[in-house]
């Protein structure tokens, strides 16, 4: 059995894999959630050849009341910035 990784709540990039052509993950935490409860995916993929981001939402991490002030266009913005961090790929 594997340990889990350590409790963070702080965003994650898992580079590319040295020699592997396996692909990319955008991992996204749930509501008042943090990229801690999918760095265990993270990780899983990482060893099968993936590149994998893992961003704090906005709103998320902290106090709860952020979330009322935000709209679901902040979270696509913010998924769509976090794939900006993973290297573009030669097609297969």
């Amino acid at each position: 059995m594997r340990a889990l990784p350590r409790p963070s709540k702080d965003a994650f990039v898992l580079d590319v894999p040295a020699g592997s052509r396996a692909g990319n993950a955008l991992l996204l935490h749930g509501l008042t959630g943090t990229p801690y409860e999918v760095r265990v995916v993270a990780d899983a993929l990482h060893q099968a050849g993936y590149a994998c981001v893992g961003p704090v939402l906005p709103g998320h991490g902290a106090d709860p009341a952020a979330l009322t002030r935000l709209r679901h266009t902040d979270w696509l913005a913010a998924a769509r910035q976090a794939l900006a961090h993973i290297p573009a790929r030669e097609p297969l």
